[in-house]
């Protein structure tokens, strides 16, 4: 009885371990979209319930609790640098752990229209997340340069006077492509983050 309560026990913890990394990950990206969107206020309370559970104290690598920084950020880009340093760490803690994931299998969306190259703008921000969270070099490059494909203008984006804020998107573009140091990628990945932001108010606000 004793050796199968034991056989138990260590199934369960990694188990554990998986779940607890599942919803470290899931607060992660809550405060990550919701910067994007430019909400700061709704990245904070993300980050203030994710400092409440306990679940994590016990879990992962104490600098994990990083991303509790985010809910004393005082504005988007402070945030997204912190969102940064938090992607690298669970990259790091996920190469340590010789967990791997991250390699792009499906293709960025084709098409000229703006659904078409909004979509591709999502893909390649995803891969770039999942390069910094992964640890993944394919994911990255893959990211970057989907980021580059086009500089997503059409009509219907010019009209609303967005022209130089996605041109500094494909700067960063190029600059990701030629990072590759995980820090310095880390912080392209901030101010790309702060560009959507940006982008986002803008649009909505016409």
């Amino acid at each position: 009885m004793i050796p199968v309560l034991l056989s138990l026990l260590l199934w369960a913890q990694p188990a554990a371990t998986a779940l607890a990394m599942h919803e470290r990950f899931a607060f992660a990206a809550l405060v990550r979209d919701s910067l994007v969107q430019g909400n700061l206020s709704r990245a904070r309370n993300y980050a203030t319930l994710y400092s409440y559970d306990g679940l994590f104290e016990d879990t992962g690598p104490a600098e994990m609790n990083r991303l509790n920084a985010v809910a004393e950020a005082d504005s988007i880009s402070e945030a997204a640098q912190i969102l940064g340093e938090v992607a690298v760490l669970c990259g790091s803690c996920h190469a340590a752990s010789d967990v791997h994931d991250g390699k792009p299998e499906d293709y960025p969306p084709m098409g000229s229209n703006l659904l078409a190259r909004m979509g591709r703008h999502v893909w390649a921000a995803e891969r770039l997340w999942d390069g910094l969270v992964w640890k993944s070099d394919a994911s990255w490059l893959a990211g970057s340069a989907a980021l580059g494909l086009d500089p997503f203008l059409t009509p219907a984006v010019e009209l609303r006077g967005l022209e130089g804020r996605l041109s500094v998107v494909q700067k960063l573009a190029a600059e990701a492509r030629g990072q590759t140091g995980w820090p310095d990628r880390a912080d392209v990945y901030a101010r790309f983050l702060g560009s959507c932001a940006e982008c986002h108010r803008v649009y909505e606000s016409r």
